[in-house]
């Protein structure tokens, strides 16, 4: 008696899952946004220490300038990263 009724309940649970059309087969969408977040955060540092070293060799201030603008490129990507994160 005890069988039937675990039976009984177990195809009424998976007849419930199926009125739901659960599908387990997709990507996590967090895990996903976590692993764009990295991959800006990373981006975004090699366009920092590339800005760095870029204008720390240049004499010419218009270049200085060209790597302020994209030090805060760098800076913008990283808080996109952190956005997506949080």
């Amino acid at each position: 008696m005890n069988d039937d009724a675990t039976r009984s309940r177990l195809e009424e649970f998976q007849a419930e899952v199926d009125e739901m059309r659960i599908s387990g087969g997709r990507t996590n969408p967090e895990r996903t946004a976590i692993v764009l977040s990295v991959l800006l955060f990373a981006a975004a540092v090699v366009v920092e220490i590339v800005a760095f070293s870029q204008s720390s060799s240049a004499v010419d201030p218009r270049e200085q300038t060209d790597m302020v603008i994209l030090a805060l490129l760098g800076v913008v990507l990283a808080l996109g990263a952190v956005a997506v994160f949080v």
